[in-house]
């Protein structure tokens, strides 16, 4: 998933720095969870009831313990520049098989990750369609060979990585994926999903994946809550993200959370580079339109067994042309992501 300008010259750094803030849409629940970078005069949303009920929201890491989770994402893109409008989509499911290897005596955790099945398919702005399922013996025929084998790779690893106690994942202890993402990187229909698979986005799904948000300590759910994080993107600024959370529902097994998300961005471009290097940005609008997920939880098991959400948005840019023609380029996008982790039957 990724946000590129309409003119695909590879010295434009524009495609790699929308690219990263894209791959972070799919991981949008887990922002917060660096408590470093959170804003800590933000104060908590006033307090819905004076009974407290408090609930575990950390990770529950044990000795030898195997647990799957399903991970489904639907995304759309719809970009106009220059009287031409592509579409840039994918749906992607895969099941991820977590083993604890072991765990440390101040509770942090060392683990791997493999695919039981990894299924992708879909379209790239720049051309190229594609299908891949990893439980089907013969490739897709209408698949390039060079992006199955891509995929093949991505589909086999064994990803190896470790947590401290609070389930905050070390991105420089991730590894696994390198090849196969270096493959990705290569195929020009590839090239916005590669960033997906690094280090620093699998450290945040995985965080995500067993926590809520930052919330790795006790919570009382009748106090809504508020997670800021602010992610600088190089060659735009910085962008603030607000989680607000709130109790939906509450069962002796169930805890069901509402989370509201609000994307800002503080325009500051970089002014310090060539327009060789990159094209400048003159302007950008950012509009919000929906940032809603819900999270269930098990608090007699304490684990977090479900998160669903969608984010959708509208962003304009505008550039500094470097070809023919003195009017800015005007590159709107309309973004929608829908994704869905699921802990299944141990």
């Amino acid at each position: 998933m990724s946000f590129r300008l309409m003119i695909d010259r590879p010295r434009i750094s524009l495609r790699a720095m929308a690219g990263a803030l894209c791959s972070l849409l799919l991981l949008a629940p887990a922002l917060g969870c660096d408590r470093a970078s959170q804003d800590p005069a933000v104060p908590p949303v006033a307090s819905a009831s004076a009974a407290a009920d408090e609930v575990y929201f950390g990770p529950k890491f044990e000795p030898d313990r195997v647990v799957t989770y399903l991970f489904r994402a639907d995304n759309m893109s719809l970009q106009q520049a220059a009287g031409q409008q592509m579409i840039e989509r994918s749906d992607t499911e895969y099941v991820m098989r977590f083993t604890v290897t072991q765990v440390g005596e101040d509770g942090s955790a060392s683990l791997t990750m493999t695919y039981d099945r990894f299924y992708t398919e879909g379209e790239s702005f720049f051309g190229g369609k594609y299908l891949f399922d990893s439980t089907q013996t013969a490739p897709d025929p209408e698949t390039d060979a060079q992006i199955t084998e891509a995929l093949t790779k991505l589909a086999a690893c064994t990803i190896t990585f470790k947590s401290d106690a609070a389930g905050t994942v070390d991105p420089a202890s991730v590894t696994g994926t390198e090849e196969a993402v270096a493959a990705m990187e290569a195929l020009n229909p590839l090239q916005g999903r590669a960033g997906e698979y690094r280090a620093e986005q699998l450290a945040q799904l995985f965080s995500s994946t067993w926590r809520v948000g930052n919330s790795s300590y006790t919570r009382d759910i009748n106090t809504p809550w508020q997670d800021v994080e602010k992610t600088p993107v190089h060659g735009l600024g910085t962008w603030t993200f607000t989680n607000d959370y709130q109790k939906l529902q509450r069962s002796e097994d169930r805890v069901v959370l509402g989370m509201k998300l609000v994307m800002e961005l503080d325009f500051q471009p970089v002014m310090d580079e060539t327009i060789e290097e990159q094209l400048k940005i003159l302007e950008t609008k950012f509009d919000m339109l929906k940032g809603d997920w819900r999270y269930t939880w098990d608090p007699r098991q304490q684990e977090l067994i479900e998160r669903v959400g969608e984010i959708e948005f509208k962003w304009l840019i505008v550039q500094e042309p470097i070809f023919e023609g003195d009017n800015p380029v005007r590159t709107e996008q309309h973004q929608h992501v829908k994704t869905i982790v699921k802990r299944l039957d141990e």
